[in-house]
């Protein structure tokens, strides 16, 4: 059998993803203008494309004719989550996590600079942290991004701290490289992150990465809750460690042999 050529780019199908990917970005319904704004095509050609997606349920218009993901991407993209084995893996032990903590569990991926909340279990408390399935967040001001970006590769960390735009969203917030340099380091030592309002006042979090085969970090396993509950004293005590157990066992589950990077 011949060697595989490499794929090439379809001018049609690849103009109709950069639609589809601007709107996924967006966090509100966005304007046929905006979206042909922010893909660099003309409000015709971007026009014509949402109208052939719109059929197929694939966007949608609210009342004021503004554009968002339709409801046949919310079933293709559970499609795809519930074929994935890292969630399926991950599942049972974020109950466990929940059902022993009481805070909301959650399950993250690195994209990019960012994190994607992969998949969550919620506290049954009636103030708690809730983040939409598929939505994202900066990776340098959350536990989980920190966790995820302290045990890349060394290249591959630089390439993406080379890629950050640094938002200060609160006083705590990280606001540039050598500092995250700093967290990292002290992440890598401890085994585990964490996020004192760094995104949002009032809300802590901890973080521990989850291996694969590889060795790679493949997720990172996270609890959030109010800074009342989720105090210093909560997590050194209880949570950190309780966590470390989980991502050990999720790691495990992937197929990880290696030396534990998590600290003991």
């Amino acid at each position: 059998m011949g060697k595989r050529k490499p794929a090439q780019p379809i001018q049609t199908l690849d103009r109709a993803l950069m639609i589809l990917e601007a709107l996924s970005r967006a966090e509100k319904p966005r304007t046929l203008s905006e979206i042909a704004g922010e893909v660099g095509l003309d409000r015709s050609t971007v026009y014509r494309f949402l109208g052939a997606m719109e059929l197929r349920d694939m966007v949608q218009q609210d009342d004021s004719n503004r554009y968002k993901l339709g409801l046949k991407l919310v079933e293709i993209g559970y499609a795809a989550l519930e074929e994935m084995d890292l969630r399926l893996v991950a599942r049972p032990i974020l109950q466990e996590l929940v059902h022993s903590c009481n805070e909301t569990a959650n399950l993250s991926v690195l994209v990019g600079t960012e994190v994607m909340y992969l998949d969550q279990v919620e506290s049954s408390n009636m103030i708690k942290m809730f983040a939409r399935i598929g939505s994202r967040a900066p990776a340098y001001a959350t536990g989980a991004g920190k966790a995820l970006l302290a045990f890349l590769p060394p290249s591959e960390l630089d390439e993406l701290l080379e890629r950050i735009n640094f938002r200060q969203y609160t006083n705590r917030t990280i606001t540039g490289p050598e500092l995250l340099r700093s967290s990292l380091s002290q992440i890598r030592l401890q085994g585990y992150a964490l996020d004192f309002g760094e995104l949002e006042e009032g809300v802590n979090c901890v973080a521990v990465p989850v291996f694969d085969w590889r060795g790679y970090p493949a997720a990172a396993i996270s609890m959030s809750g109010p800074s009342s509950r989720v105090t210093e004293e909560f997590i050194g005590g209880h949570l950190a460690r309780t966590l470390v157990t989980a991502a050990r066992e999720v790691s495990r589950k992937l197929g990880y042999k290696g030396e534990n990077a998590i600290a003991d």
